[in-house]
């Protein structure tokens, strides 16, 4: 499709008349990519194709590579965000790569406090995570943080009488958080341990076939489930734990871009 196309497709009220003004001056525009490493074809930032032309049909990863080389609205600025996997294969001399790390230590603590609303029901909890290594590694990732927080919340809050044992692995994380949005949040009444057991079958096949992310029209539906289940936010989950426990294991300590 032509830039000007794809970007009428996300931002419908644009006008033709508003978004070519907006295209003359590219100077102020940014232009931003969200999880380049969930697209399925590849960017090559290297590519002899390029465009200039924002009406001109061309592949989506051509235009993408079109705004980072200039050859497209010159003087645009484009921001990609990523998971560390799919930098590899990239030539990175084109693009400036700033690394983010999410939550120092002192922050995991200020968002658990909020989070829960109750400081000292906040430390208890933040404590409990503490104590285990991979729960407490999650917590670098802000939306990793409010799954835990959202669980541990209905944990530490029912009755001491009506609790049963707290999450300790990331699968009974994730089985709790699962079964609280398909208990609570949920309107249709369906069988949730059915739904639970195609989910943990997707997972498996993902990570038997190293799959980072399964895609709604193609994939999910022969799981038994509705694309609507199911959510980008856990794509790459797994790899991205595993990738960084063995980061720590190895005792290289990344660097902290603060500001």
């Amino acid at each position: 499709m032509s830039l000007t196309r794809l970007i009428a497709r996300h931002y419908k009220h644009l006008s033709d008349q508003k978004l070519e003004g907006l295209l003359q001056k590219p100077k102020s525009l940014l232009f931003i990519f969200d999880g380049l490493d969930e697209y399925k074809h590849k960017v090559e930032f290297t590519e002899t194709q390029l465009c200039s032309n924002p009406n001109v049909l061309f592949l989506v990863q051509v235009l993408v590579t079109s705004l980072v080389c200039q050859t497209l609205l010159k003087d645009c600025s484009v921001l990609i965000t990523s998971r560390p996997t799919a930098l590899a294969t990239l030539d990175m001399n084109r693009v400036k790569l700033v690394d983010i790390l999410g939550f120092l230590p002192v922050q995991r603590l200020m968002y658990f406090k909020k989070s829960f609303g109750d400081a000292d029901l906040g430390i208890k909890a933040f404590q409990y995570v503490e104590e285990n290594t991979i729960l407490y590694t999650m917590c670098f990732n802000p939306s990793y943080s409010w799954i835990i927080c959202s669980v541990l919340k209905s944990y530490f809050m029912a009755p001491e009488e009506e609790r049963g044992a707290a999450p300790s692995t990331v699968t009974e994380l994730f089985v709790m958080f699962l079964h609280n949005i398909l208990t609570k949040h949920r309107q249709e009444a369906e069988d949730q341990r059915g739904i639970l057991i195609k989910l943990g079958k997707m997972a498996f096949y993902g990570v038997d076939k190293r799959i980072l992310l399964f895609y709604k029209n193609q994939e999910i539906p022969t799981f038994g489930l509705q694309p609507v289940l199911c959510s980008p936010f856990f794509s790459g989950f797994l790899k991205e734990i595993l990738q960084r426990e063995s980061t720590l294991k190895q005792g290289i300590k990344p660097v902290n871009y603060r500001n």
